[in-house]
């Protein structure tokens, strides 16, 4: 998405925090005289850059449409042919048993009835079919004498006998041949099955697959299924917004771009590239691969990233100079993957080095080894939707991860000298938890969204994985990372509405209006309040003007606190703006 983004106000930074930075950058100089050093508020330092840069994880789930039943039409004349009811069997019926069955049509034994009762349990018979996931299937009254009142009913239990890959396949036909043998192997066909697999195959890098199901010319109920791939060999995208803090920036620019399958493995490599509007503020560069490991849903990347900023506004006389340097390998699968339901866990390494020099003294050297333990699950349900009927749906998102820092391979230890804060070390264990909910409100475009995080940890922790508050998620009206501390909750609420338009320059378009509310909790760092909260409330318009270009105009209003980058001392009122274009 490419964002522009124009900020009205900034506020000013609190006395206690500008001691905190003098204490925690007292350095000793050759002299051995005791020099105070400046260490940048969380907003400008170094490592709580990167979350700004990559839009938020947002579900894969959406809502399903029903397909609809096949109908064996009733012959005329049904509501005549009557008789005693004594049985009903099942012929071809595998997945149930006959106790399963019987409650279709228990009511009616020892009863007369007609022959169009017969009809409905066999519609009956076949919505269980299908509700329980069997696409395939149906069940329908074949031609018959009914003799000493048993009808028999035929159940055709379909499956998949021939799958054919068609279209352009530009990497590995032996991973898209593996999802085709799974839906084979599902009998009868299953929904979540034939889901999996072709999601599956579109979550390829580059990939957009479709499937065509056809009765087979061969084999009595089954039918043929056709994978239709159709490839993009690359991706780009460039973003402009104002929503840095006006140390690095406010104005950003970052690019990116994507390669899909260069090699034929369906791996993906991803670039990314940001700056500020002053690029000496802030350079920012990550590169991504990605490639699939099994024919099962793991991936496997490997992500490198590097960060220099130099601090403008109030802190450039300081002359103060960061970077960050960054290495990811991670490991994920999906376990659950449907069109209403979608779960996949992983698990990561990462190294990273922070350095920040004032003066070309250093001042911080933060060094860090963690594995991280994540899982991501989305949902659709319809909770609300079942009291208040349709158009009351909604889509939830339900994030976790669990990080261990490891005192391997040079991380920090306590009482290391130049720590960023000087009652943490490497070793941590830190959880970061994020709940959202997009609940429909019965009435097209209109919705409510509802979104929440907290993390929690049981050590004092090095400042870029302390939680912060601000930015463009949780606390809009202020910078990124506006607060931070060890422990903190967030949470946002939005009222949405919006639809689609049939104009050359306008697509489609979403107002909205939100409110939200930040506080962290600081453990033992020196000068620093142990609590601090932050609250704002504004609104906007989200617009898509043609496919390739889509933008964001917003007023954010601050409702609590004074930003750190604040003129004048003032809560201010925020203008932003961001532009995305896409190819």
């Amino acid at each position: 998405m490419v964002g522009f983004g124009l900020e009205a106000g900034r506020l000013s930074n609190s006395m206690r925090r500008r001691l905190a930075w003098a204490f925690a950058g007292l350095l000793t100089l050759g002299t051995g005289a005791a020099m105070a050093q400046t260490v940048p508020p969380p907003a400008a330092e170094p490592g709580r850059v990167t979350p700004e840069l990559t839009p938020p994880p947002t579900p894969q789930a959406q809502p399903g449409v029903q397909a609809p039943l096949p109908e064996q039409p009733v012959p005329p004349g049904a509501t005549e042919v009557k008789f005693v009811l004594k049985d009903v069997t099942f012929d071809g019926a595998t997945v149930y048993n006959p106790e399963d069955l019987r409650p279709l049509y228990a009511d009616m034994v020892g009863k007369e009835v007609s022959l169009a009762d017969i009809y409905a349990v066999a519609r009956r018979a076949t919505v269980k079919y299908r509700s329980d996931g069997y696409i395939l299937s149906q069940v329908f009254v074949p031609p018959q004498d009914v003799k000493e009142g048993v009808v028999r009913l035929q159940v055709v239990e379909g499956f998949v006998d021939k799958v054919t890959i068609e279209g352009d396949v530009q990497g590995r036909r032996d991973i898209l041949e593996a999802y085709g043998e799974r839906i084979k192997a599902s009998r009868p066909l299953k929904a979540s099955e034939l889901e999996r697999w072709l999601l599956l195959a579109g979550d390829l890098a580059g990939v957009t697959a479709r499937g065509v199901l056809s009765p087979s010319q061969t084999t009595p109920g089954a039918s043929d299924l056709a994978i239709v791939v159709e490839h993009k060999g690359f991706d780009a995208f460039a973003k402009i917004d104002n929503r840095g803090s006006r140390f690095i920036g406010p104005w950003l620019f970052v690019f990116g771009g994507q390669a899909n399958s260069l090699l034929g493995q369906y791996e993906q490599i991803s670039l990314i590239a940001a700056t500020a509007w002053e690029p000496e503020e802030l350079q920012y560069g990550s590169a991504t691969v990605a490639l699939p490991v099994d024919h099962d849903g793991t991936t496997l990347s490997f992500t490198v990233s590097g960060s220099h900023s130099n601090p403008g506004f109030t802190l450039e006389k300081q002359n103060i100079d960061s970077a960050t340097v960054e290495g990811t390998i991670d490991l994920s699968h999906a376990f659950i993957r449907t069109r209403e339901q979608n779960l996949t866990l992983g698990l990561s390494f990462t190294v990273r080095e922070v350095d920040t020099d004032q003066h070309q003294q250093p001042i911080i050297d933060d060094s860090l080894r963690i594995v991280r333990l994540h899982g991501s699950y989305d949902f659709v349900d319809s909770v609300v939707g079942d009291v208040l009927g349709s158009g009351w749906q909604a889509v939830n998102l339900i994030q976790g991860e669990l990080s261990q820092g490891i005192d391997v391979f040079g991380a920090s230890e306590h009482g290391d000298s130049k720590l960023s804060r000087p009652e943490a070390d490497g070793e941590f264990t830190k959880f970061v938890g994020t709940l959202s909910r997009l609940q429909g409100l019965g009435v097209p475009g209109l919705n409510l969204y509802l979104a929440g995080t907290g993390q929690v940890s049981s050590d004092p922790l090095l400042s870029s994985e302390e939680f912060g508050v601000g930015g463009s998620t949780f606390g809009r009206g202020y910078d990124p990372s506006e607060i931070t501390g060890e422990d903190g909750v967030a949470t946002t609420v939005e009222l949405q509405y919006g639809d689609t338009v049939d104009l050359s320059y306008l697509q489609s378009y979403q107002f909205y209006a939100f409110w939200d509310f930040g506080k962290v909790y600081n453990l033992d760092t020196p000068g620093v309040d142990d609590d601090i909260s932050l609250s704002s409330v504004g609104g906007g318009i989200r617009v898509n003007f043609i496919p390739e270009i889509s933008g964001n105009f917003e007023v954010a209003q601050q409702l609590t606190r004074v930003s750190a980058s604040s003129d004048d001392g003032d809560k201010e009122t925020r203008f932003l703006f961001g532009l995305t274009g896409r190819w």
